[in-house]
């Protein structure tokens, strides 16, 4: 009994560490692709495509399949809420995940409001400002992956170990 109360400890402590290296390695991955976002919406919206089809073409695309919010602002959309509105009701449910920082978190919501009040040399200033934060959030991310992603699992291997050691 006391072998399988060591293994299960072990067990549990591993796939803790993998549990937290995996939600470092989906914020970055999120981060990511609200970068791309911005840099679609960024080139696509100055050229004047109308926001909605812009918004609903963006949420098809393989690449932006995790930002469920695109959709889903769509759809309170067609249940005739106005786009920024919309926009802003669906990043925050988004956010609510928790898998963006503050920074992010912060201009997120407002990009819908942009998008329809902004001109087009307004609109891609603001848009690259945007971009360039989550460049820098991008780069954070993918350096406390590299470095906490992994430490986490070593920790979690030899929390495991140790606790299976103890309990035996």
């Amino acid at each position: 009994m006391r072998v399988f109360s060591a293994l299960a400890v072990c067990g549990g402590c591993v796939w803790t560490g993998l549990a937290i290296r995996r939600d470092l390695a989906r914020r970055a991955r999120v981060c990511a692709q609200i970068r791309l976002l911005l840099t679609e919406l960024r080139t696509r919206a100055v050229i004047g495509e109308p926001i909605l089809s812009l918004v609903q073409s963006l949420s098809e695309e393989k690449e932006l399949r995790t930002l469920s919010f695109l959709s889903d602002c769509c759809s309170y959309c067609r249940a005739d809420e106005d786009f920024p509105a919309a926009w802003a009701h669906a990043a925050r449910d988004f956010l609510q995940s928790g898998c963006v920082d503050g920074e992010i978190a912060s201009f997120l919501p407002q990009i819908g409001r942009l998008l329809t009040v902004g001109n087009g040399e307004r609109l891609a200033s603001m848009l690259g400002a945007y971009e360039d934060v989550c460049a820098r959030r991008l780069a954070a991310a993918r350096q406390k992956l590299a470095t906490g992603g992994k430490l986490c699992v070593q920790i979690g291997v030899g929390a495991g170990v140790l606790l299976g050691i103890l309990i035996l």
